[in-house]
């Protein structure tokens, strides 16, 4: 791609957060295959950090790519990432939008969504002799309302991280990231927030993106 300087302002920049490092590598690498086969557009910035079980990598997509011929960003380049961590993800939207300039931004999480049964063997190990049943599912529980969950870390976004997280990206929209300015200062909103994540559609989810986005997309099944 050419220098960010050199880049003009599109209308869109479409973020695409691809978390593959647990059962669902498969769907997410062909997810990431299917969006290099479209890649930018004229009016639309394409970028995505794609997570698998031996690495991620970092892509803003050229117009009309050749998806065998991808070369990932040097920033991140099969590099081991938890994406269950908050900093990992807005370190990567922010880096994101200062590659990517435009005039509306849509950030996208993907990966495994809300499963009882999936947290459940996640926090198995866990588990001790004195835990029944019960505590053990009740200590599962408290982890029910997560996403992006990564197998090699164990760890996974809770609900207040995503707002933490979009927090920091309206902040790198409005170029302030590294201003050390306090108050109550207002911050452009993200335009759209995707979960592409199977039965995230909750309203506690949507309450901690108030004030943070316009619009708000997520599946009500498991997908």
């Amino acid at each position: 791609p050419p220098d960010k300087k050199s880049r003009p302002v599109k209308e869109w920049t479409i973020l695409f957060y691809l978390c593959g490092d647990n059962h669902l590598e498969k769907e997410i690498t062909s997810d990431f295959d299917e969006i290099c086969r479209t890649g930018s557009t004229s009016d639309i910035y394409v970028v995505v950090q794609h997570d698998r079980p031996d690495g991620a990598r970092r892509y803003l997509l050229p117009e009309k790519p050749n998806p065998d011929k991808l070369v990932p960003d040097p920033s991140l380049d099969k590099v081991r990432v938890n994406t269950g961590e908050p900093s990992e993800a807005w370190d990567f939207f922010c880096w994101g939008i200062q590659q990517a300039p435009s005039k509306h931004v849509a950030v996208v999480f993907s990966g495994l969504g809300i499963s009882p049964e999936y947290v459940r063997e996640s926090f198995a190990a866990e588990v001790t002799a004195q835990d029944t049943p019960q505590t053990a599912d009740a200590r599962a529980q408290q982890h029910l309302f997560s996403i992006c969950h990564d197998e090699t870390s164990r760890d996974a976004l809770s609900v207040h991280e995503l707002r933490h997280i979009l927090e920091r990206v309206q902040k790198a929209l409005a170029g302030a990231e590294n201003s050390s300015e306090a108050g109550e200062k207002s911050y452009p909103r993200v335009d759209l927030v995707g979960l592409d994540a199977g039965a995230s559609a909750f309203v506690e989810i949507a309450y901690q993106l108030e004030g943070l986005a316009d619009v708000f997309v997520a599946s009500q099944r498991l997908m």
